[in-house]
């Protein structure tokens, strides 16, 4: 929710494909999907990824974030507490 809230554009992000994205991401991890290392079925995902990536990082920048995200936890979990 955090992901969803913070990009705050459905058309990028949204709760079921941040799921579905998170859920892949374990599966890979745990060795429970089974792929060659060009993963090709999985580029959409790949590229909805890159999506939130670059709407994250760009937010951060823009909104000058950087030192209130990353200043210390609490200051973190405030700032995402009241997204």
């Amino acid at each position: 929710q955090r992901v969803t809230k913070f990009i705050n554009d459905t058309n990028i992000a949204n709760d079921v494909l941040v799921k579905e994205l998170y859920d892949l991401r374990s599966n890979i991890i745990h060795g429970k999907v089974k792929t060659n290392i060009e993963m090709v079925e999985f580029l959409p995902k790949i590229s909805a990824l890159q999506k939130i990536l670059n709407a994250t990082v760009r937010k951060i920048i823009n909104q000058k974030l950087i030192n209130i995200i990353f200043q210390d936890e609490s200051s973190m979990e405030n700032y995402f507490r009241n997204l």
